[in-house]
């Protein structure tokens, strides 16, 4: 493509001759980098938002699963625990305490629980 005169129509290419020269297209690389910063910075923070909303999203359903376990009462079983040990000789329920046998009853019936309340909310599937 070229005008009347046969010169080619812009500075850098002459499609007659099927070449292209590229030392001058760097002439618009400082035209074009600040709009493509802008670009970068808008799906950045189009990202950000995604994110931040994904993560709100999920501390409301967070809450609303920790006030619906707030609303289970618990059974309170230390009656019947302390019945059970109660009849026991004062050197063995030295040695419980002594040992964390309690505290090993508090961790078992809280993984029981766990265990429990996934096989409820999950209908008995995983």
């Amino acid at each position: 493509m070229s005008d009347s005169s046969g010169s080619p129509l812009c500075d850098y290419c002459d499609l007659q001759k099927g070449v292209v020269d590229t030392s001058k297209a760097g002439e618009y690389e400082g035209f074009f980098s600040p709009v493509w910063d802008m670009l970068k910075t808008l799906f950045n923070s189009f990202l950000d938002v995604i994110n931040d909303v994904v993560f709100d999203v999920l501390c409301k359903f967070l809450d609303v699963a920790l006030f619906a376990a707030n609303l289970i009462e618990l059974p309170i079983i230390s009656g019947a625990l302390q019945n059970a040990v109660s009849g026991l000789s004062p050197d063995i329920s030295y040695l419980l305490t002594q040992t964390g046998f309690y505290e090993a009853l508090v961790i078992v019936g809280g993984g029981y629980s766990f265990y429990l309340l996934r096989r409820l909310l999950t209908l008995g599937n995983w």
